[in-house]
């Protein structure tokens, strides 16, 4: 159809606008029959470079959506027939975040760099922490919660509550990501999800990871376009991170790797051979994941960059 020769096409950023963004969801509703209703969708996902196209469109005035995990854009166009370029790329706009500090990370640090804005619970000492996540309603004023390495464990007393919380905040739609020794609020949340090394019953019972730099195999396929690789060299820089065996068949595993570990309790050592590294589930609408690596300075550019992936598929 010589009318239907519009569309659009441009670039997707982060909202920095530093870097261009991977698997983002672009998509338009179009008028197929010419009713004067809008009753068909256009759709594409970004590229290496952040690019997108949009075609094959009648002539008319368009709303563009973007979606990245909880990070989102909207745009008008108007196109008049032929491909409209973009003059400038579109940035994609940070949901609502809640950071819970630790004392061995610092994931608001690459919210920073990436120009994300948060709010901060003091996670270290008190039991600010502890209170928002037995707070339902608190948590749900968020769209993506980070919980650091090293927050304080007085929140375990309550964790029946608290993981029951977390459970209904994913499905709900919430997001939710945890790291290394953060690892327990993801287990008591959803307990089958993932095997830890240990008495999964126990908090603090996979803290049996050796220090060492991990040669991790890339198996998410947004993450390799990221890295433009399917290896990352994850640095691990101190003793006793959190170590999962396995994981349940339908846990999207991002990263995997052979674990040093060495037990204190039993004092057995050995390798767990193509440990999860990474995991990511999604209950209901929502996001979970959990790295054993975390956001300080063992940083690798390998990890920075899968970190601000992370960020932006919660």
């Amino acid at each position: 159809d010589p009318d239907w020769d519009a569309g659009v096409t441009g670039r997707i950023c982060d909202p920095s606008g530093g870097d261009w963004v991977i698997g983002a969801l672009v998509w338009t509703l179009y008028d197929s029959d010419g009713d004067g209703s809008a009753d068909a969708r256009r759709e594409d996902t970004t590229d290496a470079d952040g690019r997108f196209t949009l075609s094959n469109l009648p002539g008319g005035d368009y709303t563009i959506h973007v979606e990245k995990g909880s990070f989102t854009v909207d745009f008008d166009v108007t196109l008049t027939g032929g491909m409209y370029e973009l003059p400038d790329a579109e940035c994609l706009l940070p949901p609502d975040i809640l950071v819970i500090t630790g004392a061995y990370d610092s994931i608001e640090d690459v919210l920073d760099r990436m120009g994300v804005g948060y709010d901060l619970i003091n996670g270290v000492s008190g039991q600010q922490h502890t209170n928002f996540l037995k707070d339902a309603s608190q948590m749900g004023a968020y769209d993506i919660i980070f919980l650091n390495c090293g927050m304080g464990e007085g929140w375990v007393n309550s964790k029946d509550v608290i993981g029951a919380n977390i459970k209904q905040y994913a499905l709900d739609g919430g997001s939710m990501y945890t790291s290394d020794w953060s690892y327990y609020a993801f287990e008591v949340a959803f307990p089958d999800a993932v095997d830890f090394y240990g008495d999964d019953k126990v908090s603090g019972s996979a803290y049996v990871g050796s220090a060492a730099t991990i040669n991790a195999a890339v198996v998410d396929a947004t993450m390799q376009g990221v890295l433009g690789k399917s290896t990352a060299k994850i640095n691990y820089d101190l003793d006793a991170w959190a170590v999962m065996e396995s994981a349940n068949s339908d846990v999207d595993v991002l990263l995997t790797g052979d674990a040093p570990y060495f037990d204190w309790n039993s004092w057995a050592s050995g390798t767990v051979k193509s440990s999860p590294l990474a995991v990511e589930i999604h209950p209901g609408k929502g996001n979970m994941i959990y790295t054993s690596f975390h956001n300080e300075r063992q940083t690798t550019g390998d990890m920075d960059a899968m970190l601000e992936e992370i960020i932006l598929s919660l």
